[in-house]
């Protein structure tokens, strides 16, 4: 809508212009994200920086982050089709996008909802449910009646710091040709 600049294309979207006479303290720290769609699934691709057009492939793309990446979902995450040589992840955090280049930061992940990779047989080239490649800590919560459900792994983690992986409740964790949990 008109005047709604948390609704701008991507992450580096429109909208500054919009907050007239804000002094820099008030913004978020250089580094940080902020994703506030991620309970509504974003319906689209997000990736940090200049990464062109949306491509389909993932539910969630994390290029780069400094500080680190915080993501909270209770809806529906989903990487779709995929394409030859790209797998469709639910969620995708690493530089450049490929798998074991890792972010500076950390990575804290809370679903209580659905994150789903492409499913073998249904996409192009089935993905993980979570990717996650970082330097820092890696901690990726499941509760409630959240589903990580991957083609390939459901869980899949690189990270040169502590990795703590919580399923409670009634939360399932599926690898479809994969591991449930890689790490």
């Amino acid at each position: 809508a008109a005047g709604d600049a948390a609704d701008g294309a991507g992450l580096d979207g429109g909208g500054a212009d919009l907050r007239v006479a804000q002094h820099a303290e008030e913004f978020a720290e250089a580094g940080d994200l902020l994703l506030q769609h991620a309970a509504e699934g974003f319906g689209r691709d997000v990736a940090a920086g200049d990464a062109g057009a949306a491509g389909g492939d993932d539910g969630i793309v994390i290029l780069q982050a400094t500080t680190g990446v915080e993501i909270d979902n209770a809806g529906l995450i989903e990487g779709r089709e995929g394409v030859a040589g790209n797998s469709a992840d639910g969620i995708l955090i690493a530089v450049g996008g490929s798998p074991g280049n890792r972010i500076t930061g950390y990575v804290d992940i809370t679903n209580t909802g659905t994150i789903s990779g492409g499913l073998d047989g249904v996409a192009t080239e089935p993905g993980a449910g979570i990717t996650a490649s970082a330097q820092g800590p890696v901690t990726i919560t499941n509760e409630g009646d959240g589903e990580i459900l991957g083609g390939t792994d459901g869980i899949w983690v690189d990270s040169g710091g502590d990795v703590t992986i919580n399923n409670f409740d009634n939360g399932h964790i599926e690898g479809e040709t994969g591991a449930g949990i890689h790490v």
